[in-house]
């Protein structure tokens, strides 16, 4: 009698931890992962994405010369692959002169050619990443952005 009302007990101790724990993993803000020290990283305005962007191979080999890269993670902290990928510079022109030439490498991985991030002044570069029926945009001033960098880690959306 007495193992079977341990028993009980256990599952029901067992059952409520796991009822409130998965109730409090549900209200807890999704986390975004950065990956590199000397990346640049935002949050999307809805926070559905992260948009971390490797400003040359001296990180990221694999991206080679003249191309930066674009890791996107969604709110899941998971790679977004085959997303469509939008770039606008404001004022316009202002991050090159040809139009961005973009590729998904796949694990979250894109690749954008003809940006010139170390342009002077102050300008905005908007990225714009649609999957599926999410879409959302972040945005990074310039040169702000490069004088106040983030330490690679775990940000929500706050």
């Amino acid at each position: 009698m007495k193992k079977a009302v341990i028993l009980v007990l256990i599952s029901l101790v067992v059952s409520a931890v796991v009822c409130f724990g998965n109730t409090a993993y549900a209200s807890d803000k999704p986390k975004f992962t950065k990956h590199f020290d000397e990346s640049l990283f935002n949050i999307t305005d809805k926070g559905l994405f992260s948009v971390e962007i490797l400003p040359d191979d001296k990180e990221y080999p694999k991206l080679g010369k003249d191309v930066i890269g674009l890791v996107i993670h969604d709110e899941y902290d998971k790679d977004v692959e085959g997303a469509n990928i939008k770039i606008t510079a404001i004022p316009e022109g202002r991050a090159g002169a040809d139009a961005p030439v973009i590729k998904d490498k796949g694990d979250g991985l894109y690749t954008i050619s003809t940006i010139d991030l170390k342009k002077g002044g102050k300008w905005e570069l908007r990225i714009s990443v649609r999957k599926a029926k999410l879409e959302d945009s972040a945005s990074f001033i310039f040169p702000d952005v490069l004088n106040t960098p983030l330490h690679k880690g775990k940000y929500s959306a706050d």
